[in-house]
């Protein structure tokens, strides 16, 4: 036996096909996809009155929608899938609900539930005569981790209780869009349904019930824009910490009902790194505390984050390593950022972003025009004099340090430009000679700062040799530059330059494999962080 249930709404968007636009609308009911294209294609779907029998049908802004669906009579069956029992008494027990598994039948849900298993490992259940039996709260099909279940009737009534009273300590993991501001805070706009849609809900005060929830910010993703954060709820709304995250900005990162729009750019983004790996809302019940029946004792259970969450999470920490190449002139740091990037890691030159500065009508140059008026730039159209300005630059501290302080805030804003575009690689490789002048590694824009050593007299003499520098000019330019020795002693990890090619080679290969290994490292920091934390 089923009984029939109809849908009906007017479409808000366009140009998705049929199911899929049904699928999104009933998501919270557990109907698939498969079933309500066979309801399309059985002739229960109209649209704009007619019946519509092709699940393809690309949905137009304004068609009046319906659906008839059919739900099951009710009646459960005992289902022998497995049942990850963390904790149990005679009355209670707590469970650690897999991502995927409804709670309970509901909304035409076909495949077995939590409750169908927990009919098979607690046979007596049945005796209760309830359609959800053990069932006292619920989590989301999509969300992972501990909820309690009762065994019996006092259970029942005493976590009942408890949950009514607000007794219940319930802490949850997510990943949500965005990095909350502040970092930490409380929640309390009221939660109530969307009457435009039956199974989402909303953040309303004029309609909805008192909800409350509390976050703090755990770690933040900059490369990913992703932060994990620690959620408790004091109340037990449905959707509650999905709703709230979102009314702030921040909605759970895989959630398609109330995030629907920044899970589509994260996909577009990373659809090869991290989206492969999110296929759900990612929120787990981390921690629940609880009273058991006729104790004064609390139990308090942890449950370690699934694997599917935390290989999203290992994905979310493989940030780009932002690797600075710094020396003085002569040094060869062009040559080793050549051998580091290849044809496959993107690279920054700091000389080449003044040059794109310098061009006429570019930030640098309309800087210089207005602060020095036609001294380096003669007329409207005319480039930088490049020579005049070096000149002088180096006859004078005064305009040295007025230019550098107009000049050096553009190029970091360009490297912090192209660092952002370089997301998804392993590293990325910025020449940035006036690195420690600069105040480069003060503002924390490199993870690694490589010093490249050569010899004074070596470097000099090449600089004679292959630049047709001569000894007045070299002095001049360095001059005015950090020395060899407060370069060096600033940087993470010093590469000596042995002067000759096949030399510098090995030398790069080496950095290289010390660079790689410097990723693994703190990949297993953030392991460790995660075991010390409990996610693991």
């Amino acid at each position: 036996m089923t009984h029939r249930e109809g849908y009906r709404h007017e479409a808000g968007t366009s140009g998705e096909r049929l199911d899929r636009y049904w699928s999104a609308y009933l998501s919270g009911s557990g109907w698939s996809r498969t079933r309500i294209r066979k309801w399309i294609e059985g002739g229960k779907a109209r649209v704009n009155e007619a019946v519509c029998r092709d699940p393809s049908y690309r949905v137009r802004q304004g068609d009046a929608l319906a659906l008839e669906a059919e739900e099951p009579a009710p009646g459960l069956s005992p289902d022998p899938g497995a049942l990850d029992i963390r904790w149990r008494d005679s009355h209670l027990a707590v469970v650690n609900k897999p991502p995927g598994l409804s709670v309970h039948p509901g909304g035409g849900e076909q495949e077995p539930t939590l409750a169908h298993r927990l009919l098979h490992h607690f046979p007596w259940l049945r005796d209760e005569g309830d359609a959800r039996p053990g069932i006292v709260h619920r989590l989301d099909k999509d969300t992972s981790g501990l909820m309690t279940v009762a065994l019996s009737p006092e259970g029942r009534k005493a976590m009942a209780r408890q949950l009514a009273r607000r007794n219940v300590a319930k802490e949850y993991l997510a990943l949500v869009h965005g990095r909350p501001d502040p970092e930490s805070g409380e929640i309390t706009v009221p939660v109530g349904r969307d009457p435009a849609k039956r199974h989402r809900m909303r953040a309303s005060q004029a309609e909805g019930k008192e909800a409350r929830s509390e976050y703090q910010v755990l770690r933040f993703f900059p490369d990913k824009e992703v932060s994990l954060v620690r959620v408790r709820i004091h109340t037990g709304r449905t959707h509650q910490i999905r709703v709230h995250m979102a009314s702030i900005g921040h909605p759970l990162l895989g959630d398609r009902i109330y995030g629907p729009q920044a899970f589509a750019a994260f996909k577009r983004r990373f659809s090869q790194t991290s989206a492969r790996f999110v296929s759900r809302q990612m929120l787990h019940s981390w921690r629940i505390g609880f009273i058991p029946v006729g104790s004064s004792q609390a139990v308090s259970l942890t449950q370690p984050l699934p694997k599917d969450f935390w290989r999203v999470l290992v994905h979310l920490e493989k940030r780009t390593q932002r690797v600075g190449i710094t020396g003085v002139l002569g040094s060869g740091k062009s040559a080793l950022t050549g051998l580091l990037s290849g044809d496959r890691v993107p690279r920054w030159d700091a000389d080449e972003s003044v040059a794109r500065l310098y061009a006429p009508g570019e930030p640098g140059w309309e800087m210089l025009r207005r602060s020095f008026g036609e001294r380096y730039v003669p007329h409207a159209r005319s480039p930088v004099d490049k020579k005049r300005l070096l000149r002088e630059m180096s006859e004078s501290e005064s305009i040295r340090r007025e230019v550098q302080a107009l000049i050096h805030p553009l190029v970091m804003g360009d490297l912090e430009d192209f660092f952002r575009s370089c997301r998804g690689y392993g590293m990325a490789l910025a020449e940035v000679p006036l690195l420690l002048e600069s105040g480069g590694r003060e503002e924390g824009l490199f993870d690694v700062v490589v010093g490249v050593y050569c010899p004074d007299q070596l470097r000099r003499q090449r600089l004679r040799e292959k630049r047709g520098m001569d000894p007045d000019t070299i002095r001049s330019m360095e001059s005015w530059q950090a020395s060899q020795e407060e370069k060096l002693r600033n940087a993470d990890l010093v590469l000596t330059n042995p002067g000759d090619w096949q030399g510098l080679e090995r030398a790069a290969a080496g950095l290289h494999s010390v660079l790689a290994g410097l990723r693994r490292r703190r990949l297993h920091r953030f392991l460790d962080w995660l075991r010390r934390s409990g996610c693991l």
